[in-house]
């Protein structure tokens, strides 16, 4: 299987605000299937919402439910009905690709902590619009210092805590390791291509 190419062509183009307003973003996107443990994000971006004293907006995709996930998406909406006017579930129907990114310009934070991945567009869309990212180690491309545990809310909360702690330095050290990851892929690319 060849590798992903993603090159972030304009590296100064987005700025990732440095403070948190009144109202944290955390973007989770893409579909909603059992491995990509959507709900276990929400709880824990509620609890660091919380921690933080921010109100929240949990932004998801809907429109992809697959591999019998309609039972999570179900709880996820009826984890948000039971929190109370400061805990939003933001949902968003599937749009164009530049508009994706815009979108995820929005965004405080992203969110992938899934228990099975490869490359992960949704990440690299966060990371080529400088948005801090929390991942599993399924992404193995992501700086190690955006590693969550799946299974485990309070180290996915800590983990959200470190990389806006860390913002700018965790930025560009995964916009570096994109762009190494897209180098090494466009090599192989090319020697496939050449036999």
């Amino acid at each position: 299987i060849l590798p992903n190419y993603y090159p972030i062509v304009d590296k100064n183009k987005y700025k990732c605000p440095d403070k948190l307003t009144k109202i944290l973003n955390v973007g989770c996107f893409g579909a909603i299937r059992p491995l990509k443990n959507q709900l276990i994000q929400a709880i824990a971006a509620v609890e660091f919402a919380k921690n933080n004293k921010k109100k929240l907006n949990f932004h998801i995709n809907v429109g992809r439910v697959e591999g019998n996930a309609l039972g999570q998406i179900k709880n996820i909406r009826s984890l948000f009905d039971n929190l109370g006017e400061d805990f939003n579930l933001v949902e968003h129907a599937w749009v164009e690709h530049e508009d994706f990114c815009n979108l995820l310009e929005e965004m405080d934070i992203c969110m992938q902590v899934s228990f099975s991945e490869t490359f992960n567009i949704v990440v690299a869309d966060a990371v080529s619009r400088y948005v801090p990212v929390v991942v599993s180690s399924e992404i193995s491309w992501v700086n190690s210092e955006c590693f969550a545990d799946t299974t485990d809310v309070n180290n996915i909360v800590s983990t959200m805590q470190k990389v806006l702690d860390k913002k700018q330095q965790l930025i560009k050290a995964n916009v570096k390791s994109l762009n190494k990851f897209s180098e090494n892929s466009k090599l192989i690319w090319m020697k496939y291509f050449s036999k």
